[in-house]
């Protein structure tokens, strides 16, 4: 019998408020270094289909969940999963049984990997097919539409949920999972199930963990000097790190054009960096404010826990004052940034930021953390600070029409990260639930996550993936570590954290986002103009494409009643 332990460390607060990160970091610290956990990972069944055990593999792990309730206290709660391995009726061998996957080529680098050890334990045969990130979908699609089965697992987006699962081309694993178990299906983060989900139901399971954080430079930031001048001309202590979008501008326009680097002095600095190019991600990093400005926290409603539609008349929400708002305060941000920001993608900005060491505050996905220790050219080797994104001073109130001046966060899962699933077409359906079973579980995931295997680009989506001795054997240096992967998991353990975008249409959405965030950039259009031009051609996308259907695939996305 395998045993899982989580400890489940709850911070807590009567009501929403700035909370010192510190504090938090160092409560779990304290947990960490206070207790040790046993932890036997192992396969969550219904005990009348316990069958004999077949092999054994033990895993011993660390897991710190952090969660927010409303009493104001602090409670430590002790959870046991138990199961045993293999279920009974899923065969353990599949002689000669080829089982095809499908992603782009990054992603299966975790599968080359572990496909041997499946390979020679089952006896079947896996086979990778691998496509430009711009041909997943259509690929995806032309074999659901002809009922193929050519993939039988496909590795994809969390955002093409909606046209898959909403399409009726996955296999809903629910079923699977009830019959023959699954391994610690308490382990998996909030939101990175609710990626997977459909309607309520698994059609997925996760494969890579992501959400946007706030990087700033520690030791420019907790230098004395500048956090005197800083408070001479701001009139309050620099924020490290800065918890609004306002105290970001501060420290942005405070550290803006001048050399601040003291280990490699020589060269005009900046305040701020982030990816701002066309085509190449940038409307995420305005969909981080809008978050902020524009959405009431809570449990999916009408009027709150989402960020892109009215549930009820499926009209866009980019046009409300909160959103416009936050295009303000983005292109205010901008003016503090390096010349060079419009040119900046996601490879452009870490090699700007981790290389070149060009700006105090950045704003990208996990993977500055682990540039920061595994790139040779990296220039802020322990240097970095990490924090959730920052809230507003105040939230737009769409129900009432008016705004609400109080401090405002919402952690947001941009992009949404990568899942795994079954096509509803596969012919080799038992391989393939027993393949995407040993992929996902703890023992392989924790080497996907950490890089151990060579691997990097799979961050987080499991609390045992937060084992601290794991990030460390691999370079990390141990304060680091316990700092990026907290703040990691804060965001990732909100059970309210904001989902992405995952209807169909979304490319084509986010598009339209994108082009009028780029004009916007430019001085071309006000932030007015802009979130109104987006406003009208998100309309006539969901015309387009059905605006009942649309309506429906949000609510089920959200797994909402209205």
């Amino acid at each position: 019998m395998y045993i899982y332990w989580y400890i489940w460390l709850f911070f807590t607060m009567s009501e929403p408020k700035k909370m010192n990160r510190r504090a938090i970091l160092g409560t779990v610290a304290g947990v960490i270094g206070g207790l040790a956990v046993g932890a036997v990972v192992g396969w969550t069944a219904k005990p009348a289909e316990v069958g004999p055990v077949a092999r054994t593999e033990t895993v011993t792990q660390t897991a710190i969940r952090t969660q927010t309730v409303t009493a104001p206290q602090t409670v430590t709660r002790t959870l046991t999963v138990t199961g045993t391995l293999p279920q009974v009726g899923l065969p353990d061998r599949f002689d000669g049984v080829e089982v095809t996957v499908m992603t782009q080529p990054w992603n299966m680098c975790p599968v080359k990997h572990h496909r041997t050890n499946w390979e020679a334990t089952t006896r079947g045969v896996v086979r990778m097919i691998e496509f430009p990130y711009a041909e997943l979908r259509p690929k995806a699609m032309d074999d659901f539409l002809a009922k193929a089965g050519t993939y039988d697992i496909l590795i994809f987006p969390g955002g093409l949920m909606g046209d898959y699962a909403g399409g009726g081309h996955l296999e809903n694993l629910d079923p699977w999972i009830e019959r023959y178990g699954f391994p610690a299906l308490e382990d998996l983060l909030p939101a990175t199930r609710k990626v997977a989900e459909w309607g309520g139901n698994l059609y997925a399971v996760p494969y890579d963990g992501d959400c946007h954080m706030l990087y700033y430079r520690k030791d420019v930031m907790l230098n004395p000097e500048y956090q005197r001048r800083f408070r001479e001309e701001y009139g309050y202590p620099m924020p490290v790190p800065p918890k609004t979008w306002e105290e970001v501008l501060d420290v942005a326009k405070f550290f803006n054009g001048w050399d601040w680097d003291k280990e490699r002095p020589g060269e005009t600095k900046y305040g701020i960096a982030f990816i701002a190019k066309r085509g190449t991600q940038a409307q995420w990093t305005l969909l981080d404010l809008i978050a902020q400005y524009n959405v009431i926290p809570g449990t999916p409603t009408r009027y709150a826990g989402h960020m892109f539609f009215d549930p009820v008349t499926m009209t866009p929400l980019l046009n409300e004052p909160g959103a416009v708002e936050a295009l303000k305060m983005l292109l205010e941000l901008k003016n503090y940034a390096p010349p060079g920001l419009l040119g900046y993608g996601f490879a452009e900005f870490r090699d700007a930021y981790v290389k070149g060491g060009v700006a105090v505050l950045g704003i990208d996905w996990g993977d500055v953390g682990i540039m920061e220790f595994m790139d040779p050219a990296s220039v802020v080797k322990g240097k970095l600070g990490y924090a959730p994104l920052p809230g507003a001073s105040k939230v737009w109130d769409r129900q009432r029409g008016r705004w609400i001046n109080k401090y405002n966060q919402n952690d947001y899962g941009d992009f949404g990260g990568w899942v795994m699933a079954i096509s509803a077409y596969s012919k080799k359906k038992e391989a393939a639930f027993h393949l995407l079973r040993y992929l996902n579980d703890p023992a392989q995931s924790i080497l996907d996550a950490t890089g151990t295997i060579g691997c990097w680009g799979s961050n987080p989506y499991r609390y045992s993936h937060f084992d601290l001795e794991k990030w460390v054997a691999v370079g990390f240096a141990e304060d680091s570590a316990r700092e990026y992967l907290a703040v990691i998991q804060k965001i990732l353990s909100n059970p309210l954290h904001l989902i992405d975008l995952k209807i169909p249409g979304r490319d084509e959405y986010y598009d339209k986002l994108d082009a009028h965030l780029a004009k916007a950039f430019i001085g071309e259009e006000t932030p007015e103009q802009a979130m109104r031009a987006v406003y009208d051609e998100w309309e006539q996308v969901t015309e387009s494409l059905g605006r009942e259907r649309q309506r429906r695939l949000y609510i089920e996305s959200l797994n909402i009643r209205v």
